[in-house]
């Protein structure tokens, strides 16, 4: 196996842009005054915290954030891409990406390539430094092309291509060969899977 790289250490996220008046929330990437971004990372947004009715554990965030990556990951596979993020480092919906791909200049297109995935060309990956309410800090990796279950079994299309992210969650999960997880990915945040 490959040694294991060091973690890209990406900057602070951008600050709204300074200006007396900002644009209006363009109604691609916005809808209440909320970003549009995959259903499991407004969940983890929002709170599941809400849903639970009191502020969440470690686990529980722990796995709607590996939930909400998973997601994020698939979307990094298919054409449309995640390119695009919200100010909290998620990927917009398939309408949101089009819009800034079109206008890459509006204050609210978080360009991660640019700004977190280390320069034009690069591919998606987990934020390094999580927005968490949990007094345990933890961080995610994913793998592309596999999917697993809680008990740390995975089925990949190639075991040996390393997770990205920083989080070192996959080295004592036990992998099978699958063509079928093509397209899928599996995510850990914490040590906590998101199947």
């Amino acid at each position: 196996p490959e040694p294991p790289t060091a973690p890209f250490h990406a900057p602070s996220p951008p600050k709204d842009p300074v200006s007396p008046i900002m644009p209006p929330l363009p109604p691609e990437l916005f809808k209440n005054g909320k970003s549009l971004i995959n259903m499991n990372c407004k969940k983890y947004r929002d709170g599941v915290l809400a849903i639970e009715g009191h502020q969440a554990g470690f686990a529980s965030q722990a796995r709607w954030m590996a939930k909400c990556m998973a997601e994020d990951c698939v979307q990094s596979l298919e054409t449309i891409g995640c390119r695009w993020l919200s100010k909290n480092r998620f990927c917009y919906l398939d309408e949101g990406q089009t819009f800034c791909n079109k206008n890459p200049t509006n204050p609210y297109c978080y360009d991660g390539q640019k700004l977190y995935y280390g320069g034009e060309g690069t591919k998606w990956r987990p934020p390094y430094d999580l927005i968490t309410t949990s007094t345990k800090p933890y961080q995610c990796s994913c793998m592309k092309h596999c999917s697993a279950t809680p008990l740390k079994r995975a089925w990949c299309v190639d075991p040996s291509i390393p997770p990205i992210g920083t989080g070192s969650d996959f080295t004592d999960y036990n992998f099978a060969v699958s063509e079928g997880k093509m397209g899928h990915c599996v995510c850990s945040c914490g040590g906590i899977n998101n199947a």
